[in-house]
Parts: C-alpha cells; sequence; structure tokens
C-alpha cells in the first residue's frame, strides 16, 4: 500500500531536526509533522471527516504546504485552487468536489460559501477570519482524532488508487477543469522530482538525484503552488526526499537569481518565460545552471529558447513530468529523453493493428505517454477524460498534445529510447531522437 502521508511520516522520522520549509520562521520536519498533525486534529474537531474534499485557494506557501499535507493526515482529500480566479470560479469548484472545508486568505469569503451548500468551516490565513477560524486557533487542539487515538500515530489508511488531491486550473473553454491524482501518484512524483537536479550537457543521462556533495535537494519555489507539477515534483519531492522547500513569496529575477548563484537553493522549477527574465539580467550559466525550466507540452518549441546550461523538462498536469531535455537537445529541437518510469510512444506504435516491425512514425503522428504521474482522470468531466485517454488492450496512455516528426530508423527508438517491440537490449546511452513539431514550424528530422 502506497500512502504519501506515510511517505512523509518516515521523512520526518529520520530527518526530525533538519529544516523542511525554509524562511524567516523555518520549520523543521518535526515540527512540519505537528501542525499537519494539528490541522487534521482540526477538521475532525469540526467534523470533516476522511474522503471530504478540502479546497485550498492560498498564497502563502507554508500554509499551502500545512493544508494539502494536513488534509492528507486525515484521510481528506485536498483541492488546490489558483489565488488569481474570480468568486465565480471559486464557487465552481467547492460545489463541483462538494467541498466540506475552504481554507483562504482573501477576505470577504461569504458571497463564495453563501452559494456553496457543502462548505460547513472556512479556515482563513493572515486574513480577517470573521465567520470562519483563523489558521492559528484551529492548529490549537490536541490533535486528537474520533477514535480517541492521535493522528499522528493512526495514519489514516488510503489504498494506492485512492484520490489524493485535485488540482485546478482552467480548461480550453475557460471553465475551471480539475486533475485528480492518486496516493500513488503523489508518492511516485516526489521520486521523480528527486532526479531533475543536476547540470548534465552532454546528453548521456538523466541528472543525478542528489546534490554535489551528497546531500539532500533544497528546492526554490519559483512557481505557485497550485501548479500541480511544482507541488508535486518541486516541494513534495524536496520534502519527501528529505530535503528542504525555499519558498519565494514574492519571485523576482534578481531573488531566483541570487538564491541559486549562493548555493542558497539547489534547484528552481522556472517557467520559459521566467528563466528568460533571469538570462537577461546578465546571469552566466554558472548563475542559472541549477535552474530547471518546465515546458508545457501543448506549446511548440520556440527557437528563441537558446540552449543554455539549465536542464529543461517537458510536461503537463495530465502527465505528469515525462522528458529531461539537455541543452543539446535544446538545440537539435529534440524532446529528450525519459523520465524514470515513464514511457512514451507514438499513436501509431500503441496501435497493434498496424505495427509492423520496421514501423516508423509519418509525419503527424502524435505522442502518447504513461507512467508514474499520469493523472487519474478530469473531475466531473468523463467525456473529456475519455478523449485524454488512449486505451489499447486494457493499458491506458494518455495523450500529450505534442506531434512529432520521426524516430531514427537505425535504433527505432521513439523518445527515451524504448524498441518499438519492448526489447530492452538496445543501447540506452543514446538519447532519444523524437523531435516535436507544431503544424506551423517545417517538419525537421530529429537526427
Amino acid at each position: 500500500m502506497t500512502n504519501a502521508v506515510a511517505e512523509l511520516r518516515d521523512r520526518v522520522m529520520n530527518n526530525q531536526s533538519s529544516v523542511a520549509i525554509d524562511g524567516d520562521d523555518p520549520v523543521t520536519f518535526s515540527e512540519l509533522w505537528s501542525m499537519t498533525d494539528a490541522f487534521a486534529g482540526g477538521l475532525r474537531d469540526r467534523g470533516i471527516s476522511p474522503d471530504d474534499a478540502v479546497a485550498i485557494r492560498l498564497s502563502t506557501p507554508r500554509a499551502v504546504l500545512v493544508a494539502v499535507y494536513g488534509a492528507l493526515r486525515n484521510g481528506s482529500v485536498p483541492v488546490t485552487i489558483p489565488p488569481d480566479v474570480d468568486n465565480r470560479t471559486i464557487r465552481a469548484i467547492l460545489n463541483e468536489v462538494d467541498a466540506r472545508a475552504y481554507v483562504t486568505d482573501e477576505t470577504p469569503f461569504l458571497p463564495i460559501i453563501n452559494r456553496s451548500e457543502a462548505v460547513q468551516v472556512v479556515i482563513t490565513v493572515d486574513c480577517d477570519a470573521r465567520m470562519g477560524i483563523a489558521l492559528e486557533r484551529l492548529l490549537e487542539n490536541s490533535s486528537l482524532n474520533l477514535a480517541g487515538g492521535r493522528t499522528g500515530v493512526d495514519v489514516a489508511r488510503r489504498a494506492d488508487r485512492d484520490r489524493a488531491l485535485l488540482a485546478y486550473g482552467t480548461g480550453s473553454d475557460g471553465d475551471p477543469l480539475g486533475v485528480e491524482y492518486t496516493h500513488e501518484t503523489l508518492a511516485a512524483a516526489g521520486d521523480v522530482g528527486e532526479s531533475l537536479l543536476g547540470s548534465a550537457t552532454d546528453g548521456s543521462s538523466v541528472p543525478d538525484s542528489r546534490t554535489p556533495d551528497g546531500g539532500a535537494v533544497r528546492h526554490l519555489g519559483s512557481r505557485s503552488l497550485s501548479d500541480p507539477l511544482e507541488l508535486l515534483y518541486g516541494a513534495t519531492a524536496a520534502i519527501f526526499g528529505g530535503g528542504r522547500y525555499v519558498p519565494v513569496d514574492d519571485w523576482t529575477p534578481e531573488t531566483a537569481r541570487s538564491l541559486l548563484a549562493t548555493g542558497a537553493a539547489d534547484r528552481t522549477f522556472l517557467a520559459p518565460a521566467q528563466y528568460d527574465a533571469v538570462r537577461s539580467l546578465g546571469a552566466t550559466d554558472a548563475d542559472v545552471t541549477d535552474a530547471v525550466v518546465v515546458e508545457r507540452t501543448a506549446a511548440p518549441l520556440e527557437e528563441r529558447v537558446d540552449a543554455g546550461e539549465a536542464i529543461r523538462v517537458r510536461g503537463r498536469p495530465e502527465t505528469g513530468l515525462t522528458h529531461v531535455r539537455t541543452p543539446a537537445d535544446v538545440e537539435a529541437g529534440r524532446l529528450g529523453e525519459t523520465l524514470p518510469g515513464v514511457e512514451a510512444r507514438t499513436r501509431s506504435e500503441i496501435d497493434t493493428r498496424t505495427l509492423e516491425d520496421d514501423t516508423v512514425p509519418e509525419r503527424g503522428d502524435t505522442l502518447v505517454v504513461d507512467g508514474p504521474g499520469t493523472m487519474e482522470r478530469y473531475v466531473d468531466r468523463p467525456d473529456a477524460t475519455a478523449d485524454r485517454f488512449v486505451s489499447v488492450e486494457g493499458r491506458r496512455w494518455v495523450r500529450t498534445g505534442v506531434t512529432v516528426s520521426r524516430t531514427d530508423p537505425e535504433s527505432k527508438t521513439s523518445t527515451g529510447g524504448d524498441n518499438f517491440d519492448g526489447d530492452d537490449s538496445f543501447d540506452r546511452s543514446r538519447p532519444g531522437v523524437v523531435c516535436v513539431t507544431d503544424p506551423m514550424e517545417t517538419v525537421r528530422d530529429g537526427v
């Protein structure tokens, strides 16, 4: 059984006095465990039960992590909401998931909860509680669960495929779109996230999982934790790996460059625009070596992205992070190597009706993936879920939205170097050669 809370507990036991969340008032692993324990006890005191949804709309990183992990400690399901959405969208999300609790740092909240019948408690952070309860007061409890046992001892049992997180963004139609992840996915994302540190530039391998001196990763929070890629592969990966999450309340290129250059942080996830902003400061490659640029696979590669020293990873909430791209891959227009546990295929490859040993994907073929970070489903969107997945012989593959040109017919490898017929005997030292294309771009060979 893979329980994300049990993963956190194991790290706490081995790193009790180490800092888990950095900042002006750092939180050790032991303190984080106690705070999430108290948060779970506060939910239980107010009738919030296992499997109940706890909606979280916060801009303070530390409070987000306490609320997310605290909800999981209670056996509840945290629901992350971006802080910049309007009241109509928040109401729609609360009603869609039947949220029993709402955690926010914005007031007034009465216009929101008045139309949300399920909400029975509002928890506020750094704002006027009014008819809700402040987070500080919520944490003032004995942390006892309804059975009379301490929640820190009685970790709520959850199966691998049980819901662990609902992360909301905006769909193509402008309406809120939630992605559901399981406990298995949360635990696996932590493992994958640990593998993203390093600065390998020769395309030979995925970067090593530890810092050069063998220490655990200190991850700088350059992106909002409402982004599931940042929450799962950034903060959670660092903490579950016994490392440190370094939050930034107000991100600036200068702050990111300084923290990376001085060694206060080992790694950060930057959107392409953020990376461009850091480089525009005149930063040297050494200043941004440990930056990991997160690129969404739905967007085409852009020629303006230079082949700097930063490692780039590709992914989207539906697939999780799937590929790591070295500067050499960026320069050549390749998608790069798959991350541990990820398999990538073209649509024609998984269609067993047309598969042949010498199959080479046609131009316009699309990429599908299967891996530890794939979503379970969209929340309350069965048709959209069916459209996103491709099922072949009982196995589900996720459509990435990426169009590929061709693979190297000599090695018969798809992205990440997986053989068409599943034979693992080929040379895995060769980088993947699938090229990402856009319908408006000139299609280029991968090698």
